[in-house]
């Protein structure tokens, strides 16, 4: 992919290394209960107490956003897959400070003018974006 496809797009990589140095900058930034919020983040007991951090393995991240361009939940497409799967949910609902990613319905957003129809019982309202 190119560049610009990438940004436009918000894919990323779910690195191996200092996944808590990412949301100790969205502690800092956001706070305790936004970070508690988002599918992925947890907290973990460490030497000098909780702290939050990523879970997950490593892979290429797929943001999942609504009509409104908001992520909702991230995919990632494991570097190592299983047999049994390739991609999983950004998920921490077991874990401490945890939450559920659910099954968001995922709306594909190009360079392309994008015309959605949204349904409403018998009617069809033009979406145009």
């Amino acid at each position: 992919m190119k560049e610009n496809e990438i940004k436009e797009h918000g894919y990323g990589s779910l690195p191996i290394s200092d996944r808590h140095k990412i949301s100790k900058i969205l502690f800092d930034r956001y706070g305790e209960a936004a970070l508690s919020s988002i599918p992925g983040v947890y907290s973990k007991e460490g030497k000098y107490g909780d702290y939050f951090t990523i879970f997950g393995g490593t892979g290429f991240m797929i943001p999942i956003m609504n009509i409104n361009r908001q992520i909702i939940g991230i995919q990632v497409r494991l570097d190592q897959p299983s047999s049994k799967t390739k991609y999983i949910w950004l998920s921490t609902d077991s874990k401490k400070n945890g939450t559920n990613s659910g099954s968001p319905v995922h709306i594909g957003w190009g360079q392309i003018l994008l015309q959605l129809s949204i349904h409403f019982w018998d009617r069809v309202i033009p979406y145009i974006h």
